[in-house]
């Protein structure tokens, strides 16, 4: 990213790794900060999958929310 990342590197791993546990996803996350620190161009990936993570999380947030106040 042109002039640096907005977010730090340890900030998205963080936030990625925290969405995954909040979504149940146990495993990818105990992975993910090793996969993490092995990729080229890590910083633009870590960008794309926090944005993706976190979109999937607030979907599942959204509807559970939704699930609690049907009733």
């Amino acid at each position: 990213m042109p002039g640096g990342p907005l977010v730090s590197t340890t900030t998205l791993i963080e936030a990625i790794k925290d969405d995954l546990g909040y979504l149940k996803l146990h495993r990818s996350a105990e992975i993910f900060a090793g996969l993490a620190d092995d990729s080229e161009h890590r910083d633009d990936r870590l960008e794309f999958l926090a944005a993706l993570v976190a979109e999937e999380a607030t979907a599942t947030r959204q509807r559970r929310l939704n699930a609690r106040l049907r009733f």
